[in-house]
């Protein structure tokens, strides 16, 4: 992990579209180490475990989304620290 400053990226680093293609990428890499804590997807709140430091960037994986919306349907996604996203289907009252 590196962090980039907004001068480097600007003088000589990648876009921003780059930087966020790679961070889409880095993430969807890691999808075989996300564990599904929940019962039941298509009606109870679930919750997505990765390392306990990087769990909000899955917001960024489009397919992880679709994959879970392919199962629930729409859904609503609540994110209260960087280590904690909690999804729950639309339907759900």
């Amino acid at each position: 992990m590196a962090c980039l400053s907004l001068e480097r990226i600007e003088t000589a680093g990648p876009s921003m579209a780059e930087i966020e293609q790679a961070a889409i990428n880095n993430m969807a890499a890691r999808l075989s180490q996300v564990v599904l804590r929940g019962d039941d997807l298509a009606s109870d709140i679930s919750m997505l475990v990765l390392d306990g430091s990087y769990e909000s960037s899955l917001l960024l994986v489009p397919a992880l989304w679709d994959d879970v919306e392919a199962v629930a349907g729409p859904v609503a996604v609540a994110i209260p620290a960087r280590d904690l996203i909690v999804f729950a289907p639309l339907s759900q009252p």
